[in-house]
């Protein structure tokens, strides 16, 4: 993620571009994927044999809560991702050389 350039370390992170996409395409996206009549989860799930019909995600509610919860992490699971990478990258030196030192890259 860095990289050396003319002016030294350039950090991607400070790019003024928003890593994650527009909100907008996420309902199509999942629309598609939950569909009852004709949606991918359905195909995979007949496909393996777990299931014999059509499963209706939003018909139960624990179903549709751990449908709507694993969207909401998709959605916001690269800006998050970003935040780990800037963190990780920002560990100085001495402390990797202390690690190996001490025997933790064992």
């Amino acid at each position: 993620m860095n990289w050396a350039g003319r002016r030294g370390r350039c950090r991607r992170s400070r790019w003024p571009t928003c890593p994650r996409g527009p909100a907008g395409p996420t309902p199509l996206v999942f629309t598609y994927l939950l569909n009852l009549s004709n949606g991918a989860l359905n195909s995979a799930l007949h496909g393996l044999g777990l299931t014999d019909g059509r499963t209706d995600v939003f018909a139960n509610r624990w179903t549709a809560m751990l449908a709507l919860v694993l969207i909401s992490v998709w959605q916001v699971f690269g800006q998050y991702m970003i935040y780990w990478m800037a963190a990780l990258q920002n560990v100085p030196d001495e402390l990797y050389e202390a690690a190996e030192l001490d025997g933790a890259s064992e």
